[in-house]
């Protein structure tokens, strides 16, 4: 590139190369893994493990869903709701209940995380780890 200035006393010019490397690519976000865990008895714990990879920094994301509209009585420290107990077809004796979370790990996060259901019932859940 050439830089040209020109004033009364005259005009002076000063060449040099300018290199411009390309912005690094954005490589979105990426899914590390995902697991699923069920209870085929009636239980209240519920316990599914971290995927394998996670590490701190991740967003993970869990999905439960218990039959016979059960309600959430305790959920591990650090997790945040996102749909807190979603009835489906819910009644005292059919349909079932969705309840979904997130939680960003840590540096000290367990290898599985628990829950507890209000009453006794089937369940089915999973974790997905976002990078």
């Amino acid at each position: 590139a050439t830089l040209t200035a020109t004033n009364s006393g005259g005009t002076s010019s000063a060449t040099t190369t300018i290199t411009v490397s390309p912005a690094a690519t954005a490589g979105g976000v990426t899914v590390v893994g995902s697991v699923t865990a069920n209870a085929a008895t009636a239980t209240t714990a519920v316990s599914i493990n971290a995927p394998a990879g996670t590490t701190a920094g991740d967003v993970l994301v869990a999905s439960i869903t218990g039959d016979l509209n059960p309600s959430m009585a305790s959920v591990p420290a650090g997790w945040t709701p996102i749909v807190n107990g979603l009835g489906i077809n819910s009644s005292a004796s059919s349909g079932s209940r969705a309840f979904v979370y997130y939680h960003v790990v840590g540096t000290s996060d367990p290898a599985s995380y628990a829950w507890t259901l209000g009453t006794a019932v089937k369940w089915g859940g999973g974790i997905t780890a976002y990078r």
